[in-house]
């Protein structure tokens, strides 16, 4: 692939210096990740950061996530300098301490958010690399329709990675086990079920789908499972045997850790995973049944 067909054209060089490609994205010695406050945003930068990090072993990978998120980077394989913001901090400045100096920002974002200008603000001489158009970008990687990991992976070959498309993040045993104690709190033992939000279960119920086994409902403002640690909700979803949601973060989280998953997408708001999510309840219920029918 060539880099005429990678970029998006009539983006302007970062100021102050004149950019020179590929020269400047090769072997840098250090790289830093941005990623968006979604929720699913970091679930993306966790594949950016395995690729990097496991076949640049000399380039130094910091990670900017939002506070919310910043557990989430425990889920790597290999250590990465962290820094948090608060999205809804005061504006102009939503992070505290200094952030990394790097002259490479990866911005994993998939929808625009305004919040995150107050921090590529703080990268003007930096190559600002986003996979959309957005008035902080200098250069905009065209994912030609590319579902979230191959985006990645494509982000990583750019700066002379060769990542492992096969790896996928995996939780603990400690939150395996603490997720294994609220769902089953007697023996500790769970079997087969299906983690489910309240408005995905209850099209699937209404629509008198077979329901082949226990569902958990992940959502409720009184739900404890909805109140757990964001490690440990990851949990819930990576045991369980399928998904059913209209949560684009449990989608992501769900699509990362490899759990079979249907999504009800009715805004356009989920990000783009290996499979597509159904926009009404027909198709949702559709889904379903096809999957049923296919198993896991």
């Amino acid at each position: 692939m060539s880099l005429a067909s990678l970029f998006r054209k009539r983006r302007t060089a970062p100021r102050g210096r004149m950019m020179h490609l590929p020269d400047d994205l090769l072997n840098p010695p250090r790289i830093a990740i941005l990623a968006g406050p979604s929720g699913y945003d970091v679930w993306g930068s966790l594949i950016l950061a395995n690729s990097l990090t496991g076949s640049l072993p000399e380039t130094e990978v910091e990670m900017i996530v939002s506070v919310a998120d910043g557990d989430v980077l425990l889920l790597l394989d290999r250590p990465v300098s962290v820094t948090t913001y608060d999205p809804d901090g005061p504006k102009g400045r939503i992070y505290e301490g200094p952030l990394p100096e790097s002259g490479i920002l990866f911005v994993v974002s998939e929808y625009p958010d305004a919040r995150l200008h107050a921090v590529t603000r703080a990268f003007p001489d930096s190559i600002r690399i986003f996979t959309r158009p957005d008035e902080s970008a200098n250069l905009v990687l065209n994912p030609g329709g590319m579902p979230t990991p191959s985006r990645m992976h494509a982000l990583a070959r750019l700066v002379g990675a060769q990542p492992d498309e096969s790896w996928r993040p995996s939780l603990s045993r400690e939150d395996m086990a603490r997720a294994a104690s609220l769902l089953s709190p007697g023996s500790g033992t769970v079997l087969p079920y299906m983690a489910a939000t309240g408005r995905a279960s209850q099209i699937l119920r209404r629509s008198a789908a077979e329901l082949p086994m226990r569902t958990v409902i992940t959502d409720g403002r009184k739900n404890p499972l909805a109140l757990q640690p964001p490690l440990v909700k990851a949990a819930i979803i990576a045991g369980a045997s399928v998904v059913a949601t209209d949560d684009p973060v449990q989608w992501a989280q769900a699509s990362a850790l490899g759990v079979p998953v249907i999504g009800l997408d009715r805004k356009a708001s989920f990000p783009t995973w290996e499979t597509t999510p159904s926009r009404g309840a027909a198709g949702f219920t559709a889904a379903w049944i096809e999957l049923l029918a296919r198993g896991w």
